[in-house]
């Protein structure tokens, strides 16, 4: 899913999940939580590599959340993750609160 004009963000897809480039904020965070609750499915992991991604906002970690709660089974799982997006998780306790995991 490219960019739409003036996003920061593309969603690549991936045989697992996908992959994000760029930034997740409340310009796009509906439009990621729309692409994942789509593509999950029951008792399957949904892989995220954030290994492009450079900055999530709190509408983002909302968005997660939201799709989270939709996993039936499965879990949101986050690899790649830069040391501030793992301290934004952290922080938050974000696996405590719905099936995510931070690898």
């Amino acid at each position: 899913m490219p960019r739409e004009k003036g996003d920061s963000l593309t969603i690549e897809d991936t045989p697992t999940g996908c992959r994000l480039v760029g930034e997740v904020d409340a310009t796009n965070a509906e439009r990621l939580k729309t692409y994942i609750g789509g593509r999950i499915e029951p008792d399957r992991d949904f892989i995220v590599d954030c290994s492009a991604l450079t900055f999530m906002d709190s509408s983002a970690v909302h968005a997660i959340l939201d799709v989270a709660g939709q996993m039936g089974g499965g879990a949101l799982v986050f690899r790649g993750c830069a040391p501030n997006l793992r301290r934004l998780f952290e922080v938050i306790g974000i696996e405590d609160m719905a099936p995510v995991v931070i690898e």
